[in-house]
């Protein structure tokens, strides 16, 4: 037997087995609850759909036999007879009494529907009838109704309509009948008369209510006065199904109706107060669902003995690499003799000993919750609070704040490492702002500390950023007394919990603008508007070119420190604002010595114009600028000292490098200095040790290394740049000079 093997007794096996079948089994059921559910709902849609084109029949049949019933009360008080008895009713012969009497007969008989036709003068408070003649009203077999007709509103009367069951003095017995009372004449006010017709209720059921194959199915018709003229199946309180029901409305819902449930569709017909009900079995819609459930029970059957057949194939293949894994397990735990422990207990007591290990470093575990917050790692606020419920920290204010301090590790004094260590700045920070904040921080890099404040305030205002300056001021002043190097603090907006991120980003961006800011005090955002139009200082690039060119050290600090006065120290602008004039002021310096002829290379890296971000405020980059600059000059200097060459080899090498981006040949090169090609080459590689042609190529790639640090460059437009036609060119003497393509070459640069 299988379950006797000892495959099944093992249970971890089982435990799989029953994983992989679960994994299968609630998708499935899931998946067929979604598809009952829709077929549900998709066979009352259908249902629906067809009472209401059951009621849209009756809708149009309704409405075209009132509109007969208009246009008969119409033209009958059209009739010249009719009209002259209405207004002259005491000057009438018994003749023309006749005449209007025949032609009611007329009317009557001339429709099968009409069971009563007579019309109440209210001149001579008369009542013709098509088949008994004239009345008075006292003594009219069906006054109480037209009693009811003259206690009611004229205008009211003019279109009431109803189920009765008057009394047939021909027949001397009752019948229902559906009365209609039109005012008449139609267009006068106030009306003379009310023209009473009384039609067949059956043969008026069978005119609007169309014949139906389905079995089961009905329709019932409720008068304006809600009364039912068809014949209810069962005993049915048939006004709660239409109760609140608006003229033009339908809506459809499940009702009992004696032992029998009904899907009923009930509709108010527009324009009047005539009720129709479809009624439809609620056997029809289980009949369906019962042919749906077969087919879903076939279905599921397959899939679950299916699913149990992939789920002991998959129990089998994993159970032997489990196997292999508690061996090994088994080798580093500690049992007491002769005792029985399965598999599983082996790994959920590895398990139990990670955790124990996990909680001795729940430290380590705070800090990365932390860096993942402020580097927006979490997603969403639950997952946020539910990690830091999880350690144990609760944050009692909705509103957080990002703090950032930043130093250079290579400004840290070596005498005590100890005291000047990452973990000793993060301790002090922490103990001066755990005073005033509940927070949780972390050490982000190795030159950078982060912190996230909990705050009471929705966003930042003058309170808070005081509490806060007061405090970050206490922290340097206690830094500065001890030596330590200079810190960097940064605060960001205040956000909710799951958006610290951005409030970190906005104070790593601020820190990043602290040279152009006149104190070395915590840094907030700057929130305020900058205008749209900047104004570079063109003129002032143009004289700071001149006086490096002349080497005129004491105008250019001058000229610096007016730039400064003008731009920074007064400045209207954003701090991005400066940052960029700052670069692209030094940039075009330098490329404008290059552009004069001058060697700049060795100059680039002593002159890094995209970290003037490092000076502590705008006066030590004002400082650095002009350090940078001294720098610049001191390397004209130099270039201007040394003469390595002779003045042929000289001006070659200028040509070179001023043309090389055109299509250069030796003949071209030797043509420009005025000499033969052969001599050229000759007088230039017994100096240099190279052809000019071997020269301009490692000029060549120089260049296009420099260029292949701009992503956005193609290939082929570094080529075109550095005097290559066809990018091929340029990847086979890269190839060849390098040892790698420029492609791979930019990987790593950009690695």
């Amino acid at each position: 037997m299988i379950g006797n093997s000892g495959l099944f007794r093992r249970s971890v096996f089982r435990k799989h087995l029953l994983l992989f079948f679960a994994t299968i089994l609630i998708p499935t059921l899931l998946i067929v609850t979604v598809y009952w559910f829709i077929a549900s709902h998709e066979t009352k849609e259908q249902i629906t759909k067809d009472s209401s084109a059951r009621l849209d029949r009756i809708d149009r049949n309704m409405n075209m036999f009132l509109d007969s019933i208009d246009r008969m009360a119409l033209q009958f008080s059209f009739t010249p007879s009719v009209s002259n008895y209405l207004n002259h009713s005491y000057t009438m012969t018994a003749f023309d009494y006749y005449i209007v009497k025949e032609q009611m007969r007329d009317w009557k008989f001339s429709n099968p529907l009409i069971h009563s036709f007579s019309m109440h003068v209210f001149l001579n408070d008369k009542v013709l009838t098509a088949d008994e003649g004239i009345y008075d009203n006292e003594e009219y077999f069906d006054r109480a109704f037209l009693n009811d007709m003259r206690e009611m509103n004229i205008e009211r009367a003019a279109s009431w309509t109803g189920l009765r069951t008057p009394k047939d003095p021909l027949m001397n017995s009752e019948s229902e009948v559906v009365t209609f009372v039109k005012a008449i004449p139609i267009l006068q006010h106030p009306p003379l008369g009310l023209l009473n017709i009384g039609i067949d209720k059956n043969r008026l059921l069978d005119l609007i209510t169309p014949r139906t194959d389905s079995a089961g199915t009905m329709e019932l018709i409720i008068d304006p006065q809600n009364q039912l003229l068809s014949r209810a199946p069962v005993q049915m309180d048939y006004n709660s199904l239409i109760q609140n029901l608006q003229s033009g409305e339908q809506r459809t819902h499940i009702a009992s109706l004696g032992e029998e449930r009904y899907f009923v569709t009930a509709r108010k017909h527009s324009g009047n107060e005539w009720v129709m009900l479809q009624l439809t079995p609620y056997q029809v819609y289980s009949e369906e669902m019962l042919s749906t459930l077969r087919t879903i029970l076939l279905v599921f059957t397959v899939i679950l003995l299916l699913g149990l057949a992939m789920s002991y194939l998959f129990a089998s293949l994993l159970y032997e690499p489990w196997k292999r894994l508690t061996k090994r397990l088994k080798d580093h735990m500690i049992y007491p003799p002769d005792s029985a422990v399965d598999d599983y207990t082996i790994v959920d007591s590895t398990i139990g000993n990670m955790i124990s290990t996990i909680r001795h470093n729940e430290p380590i575990v705070r800090s990365t919750l932390v860096r993942d917050l402020l580097q927006g790692q979490l997603a969403g606020e639950q997952e946020a609070e539910r990690r830091l419920n999880e350690l144990g920290i609760s944050f009692p204010h909705p509103g957080c704040l990002a703090l950032i301090i930043a130093w250079e590790p290579s400004k840290l004094a070596a005498a005590d490492p100890q005291k000047h260590s990452i973990l000793y700045l993060f301790s002090l920070a922490e103990d001066v702002l755990d005073a005033e904040f509940r927070l949780i921080g972390t050490v982000l890099d190795r030159s950078k500390i982060g912190f996230i404040l909990n705050v009471e305030q929705a966003e930042r205002d003058a309170a808070l950023t005081d509490k806060l300056s007061e405090c970050c001021d206490r922290l340097l002043s206690h830094i500065n007394g001890q030596g330590l190097a200079p810190l960097t603090i940064s605060a960001g907006e205040v956000k909710s919990l799951h958006l610290i991120h951005e409030s970190c980003e906005q104070a790593q961006r601020t820190m990043t603008y602290k040279a152009f800011l006149h104190h070395e005090g915590v840094l907030f955002p700057d929130d305020t508007a900058a205008p749209q139009r900047f104004d570079y200082p063109v003129s002032y690039q143009k004289l700071l070119l001149n006086v490096i060119l002349t080497g005129d050290r004491k105008q250019a600090e001058e000229l610096m420190s007016g730039l400064f006065d003008r731009y920074v120290f007064n400045s209207r602008y954003s701090e991005s604002k400066l940052q960029q004039m700052i670069t692209m002021l030094m940039g075009s310096i330098v490329s404008s010595l290059a552009q004069e002829g001058y060697d700049v290379g060795p100059i680039l890296g002593e002159t890094d114009f995209l970290h003037f971000q490092d000076s502590r405020n705008s006066s030590q980059l004002l400082v650095d600028i002009n350090a940078r600059i001294g720098l610049i000059m001191n390397h004209l200097d130099s270039l201007r000292q040394v003469q390595p060459y002779s003045s042929l080899v000289s001006k070659t090498i200028a040509f070179m490098e001023q043309n090389y981006a055109n299509n250069l040949s030796i003949a071209d090169i030797a043509e420009a200095m005025g000499i033969s090609n052969s001599h050229l080459s000759r007088v230039f590689k017994s100096e240099l040790g190279k052809t000019p042609l071997e020269y301009l190529t490692e000029y060549r790639l120089e260049h296009g290394k420099r260029l292949l640090a701009d992503s956005t460059l193609s290939l082929n437009q570094i080529s075109q740049a550095i005097g290559y036609n066809h990018a091929h060119t340029f990847i086979r003497y890269f190839k060849l000079y390098v040892g790698m393509t420029p492609g791979d070459f930019r990987k790593t640069q950009l690695e």
